[in-house]
């Protein structure tokens, strides 16, 4: 019994199990049961079939639940703020640890650049070393901006070049310009470049195989653990973080996978939950551990996982739990060590495990590829049906299995769920590629709190009786959230993680549109000739430039972006469309709705229209006159919020 326990079981007992502890197969034909009307089976009928089964509360925790009325709150509760201020400490140290190595590369570069290019002329290595220790440390609500930034990439992703995401010039239907209304392309890149999450002086370097996100995974394991409670059936299988980097010392090549080179993650989800995870380290861990036992081994971390997140002993209430599995970790010995820890297991199962007798086992006859199989019962194990499509009509008709087959099909589907929604449309780890494998791998983790977050956030809108959303939807809410992340919003987050930085937008609330819009006189001046007096600055109409032919001269500068700042027009009627003759101004707040239907410029250029910050004017006049000045140019009130975020960033 103690062997039992401990997992080691000997040869010569699973022999004479193999032998002698099997009952005999028996077989029944089917067709009787099919000719009955099907029963749908009750909710009891689980615990029937499993005695003493866990009947007690299960999901998301009551904090988990609080935690998650905004996406970004549903977030910060699992990648809390302190693990981003842990996070951005260390690419700060490690930027002032390589920094002469990346100066005296920088200065490697420049003088290349110099013998092919006469006019270029490379710096000194102080000028390179004061420039880069130019450069502001890194706080950790730039890493949450930072994140923001990489999930609009995901969902509008840029096959191109990662800097286009910056490029200002529009390309006519392409999206442009948007990344630098939250951060600059140079800081971004620094972000990234940097990126560190734990010391290289570190005691467990040496022998930790995932050192580099040892911090990342015991914080998110601890989450994991502390937002979900276990329900009463659970999915133990394995899932993969796609890696092909040859310095991942973690990284396995299973051929029948998408991805077939990555690193292995040991899943116990429910529903696509993943309420715990371990990184697997191929052989060793640490190579410091020997033991008679294999505890690296697969089924070996079935239990180990168990015991963690319910405790070294089975529950004195003597309430189970039922885990499924696959082949891959399923054996005769795993079954036995879980029954005495408070476990029921089902799953499929290898035919050359030990214990295993092969009269279970049926010969499989030649020729009989295209015949249906034999429907084995297996004692007590009672019949139920499936639904399966033919191969050759593709017609869909019912077929008799045992239950316990339809159990495994129901169960074991939460793991394969988890790895669609995090990579086969919308992932971190995939819209990004690293020459640091350890930096994807967080991605990867990262994906994995997203989807534990998006379970819970659609958990509290179910509470609150309100409609699921969409896995795109709450991506692009999460995205605004993270993007729009401001000092004190940041400092509510470390105090209380529940505080709600940027609440969503109240759908009933009403817009208030203004009626009445009136051109204003361009308050604006400059020196006169000769630095005598001062005269009106004169701008250059933005329907004008759009509209001017290619013979037609230009008039001074043009205004940016339609939906800008100061937006510059003329009271002039110059221009006819759709055969009336209209001011400039009329033609972009009517004809055009603000800029919103402003055409590509007719000289055959491409389209550049650039913003505008408003004057600057001395502290003088009341406050009437600023707010007429400011009514006037800016336009409706949501230009404004959209021109703050163009002129401050």
């Amino acid at each position: 019994m103690d062997g039992i326990v401990s997992g080691v079981v000997p040869d010569a007992y699973l022999k004479e199990l193999g032998v002698n502890g099997w009952s005999d197969l028996t077989t029944h034909s089917p067709y009787s049961y099919l000719q009955e009307p099907y029963e749908s089976r009750s909710p009891e009928a689980l615990r029937q079939d499993y005695p003493q089964l866990y009947s007690g509360a299960s999901g998301p925790t009551p904090r988990a639940l609080a935690a998650a009325s905004t996406p970004s709150g549903a977030f910060f509760y699992f990648l809390q703020p302190q693990l981003w201020e842990d996070i951005a400490a260390e690419p700060n140290g490690y930027f002032e640890a390589s920094l002469d190595e990346r100066v005296q590369g920088q200065h490697v570069k420049q003088l290349s650049r110099e013998l092919k290019h006469q006019q270029f002329k490379a710096k000194s290595l102080e000028d390179i070393r004061e420039e880069v220790q130019r450069m502001p440390i890194l706080e950790a609500r730039e890493l949450c901006v930072f994140i923001g930034l990489l999930l609009a990439r995901s969902v509008v992703p840029n096959k191109e070049k990662l800097a286009n995401h910056w490029k200002t010039r529009e390309e006519g239907a392409i999206p442009r310009g948007r990344f630098g209304r939250f951060m600059t392309r140079d800081r971004f890149m620094h972000i990234s470049r940097n990126l560190h999450f734990s010391s290289n002086g570190d005691p467990r370097a040496a022998t930790d195989r995932s050192r580099k996100l040892r911090p990342v995974v015991d914080a998110l394991q601890d989450r994991f653990a502390a937002g979900y409670t276990p329900p009463a059936v659970m999915a133990f299988d394995h899932e993969r973080l796609p890696s092909r980097s040859t310095f991942n010392l973690m990284r396995v090549y299973i051929k029948d996978k998408p991805h077939k080179w990555g690193t292995n993650l040991f899943m116990l989800c429910f529903s696509n939950f993943s309420i715990l995870f371990e990184v697997f380290c191929v052989k060793k861990e640490r190579s410091g551990q020997r033991s008679s036992a294999d505890q690296k081994s697969d089924p070996a971390a079935v239990v180990r996982n168990l015991k963690q997140v319910f405790g070294p002993t089975a529950p004195p209430n003597g309430e189970m739990r039922l885990v499924v599995m696959d082949r891959f970790y399923s054996s005769v010995p795993l079954s036995m060590q879980l029954l005495t820890v408070g476990f029921n297991s089902i799953g499929t199962v290898r035919t050359d495990r030990q214990g295993l007798s092969t009269k279970l086992i049926p010969k499989k006859l030649a020729g009989d590829k295209k015949k249906p199989p034999k429907i084995k019962r297996l004692g007590h194990v009672q019949p139920d049906r499936i639904v399966r499509r033919d191969k050759l009509t593709r017609e869909q008709h019912e077929v008799a299995c045992p239950r316990i087959v339809k159990d495994y099909q129901t169960y074991m589907d939460g793991v394969d769920v988890h790895d669609q929604l995090r990579l086969q449309r919308y992932s971190l780890q995939l819209c990004i590629k690293y020459k640091k494998n350890y930096k994807g791998l967080f991605l990867g983790l990262v994906d994995l709190a997203i989807i534990d977050s998006y379970i819970v956030f659609n958990a509290a809108r179910a509470a609150s009786n309100l409609l699921k959303t969409s896995y795109i939807e709450f991506l692009k809410q999460l995205h605004l959230e993270l993007c729009q992340l401001r000092d004190e919003d940041w400092e509510g987050l470390i105090v209380d993680e529940t505080f709600q930085a940027t609440p969503l937008k109240d759908k009933n609330t009403v817009r208030i549109r203004r009626r009445s819009h009136t051109p204003i006189l361009n308050d604006e001046w400059r020196r006169g000739n000769n630095n005598q007096g001062r005269k009106r600055r004169t701008r250059a109409c933005t329907v004008c430039s759009l509209l001017k032919g290619a013979g037609t001269g230009r008039c001074g500068d043009s205004v940016q972006k339609p939906m800008a700042w100061c937006v510059f027009l003329c009271e002039k009627k110059r221009h006819t469309l759709k055969g009336k003759l209209l001011s400039c101004f009329d033609i972009w707040h009517k004809s055009w709705r603000n800029g919103a239907l402003a055409p590509a410029p007719q000289h055959g250029g491409k389209r550049t229209i650039r913003a505008r910050a408003p004057a600057q004017h001395p502290a003088q006049g009341n406050d009437s006159d600023e707010d007429s000045r400011h009514e006037s140019i800016v336009g409706n009130s949501r230009q404004q919020k959209r021109a703050r975020r163009v002129v401050t960033d």
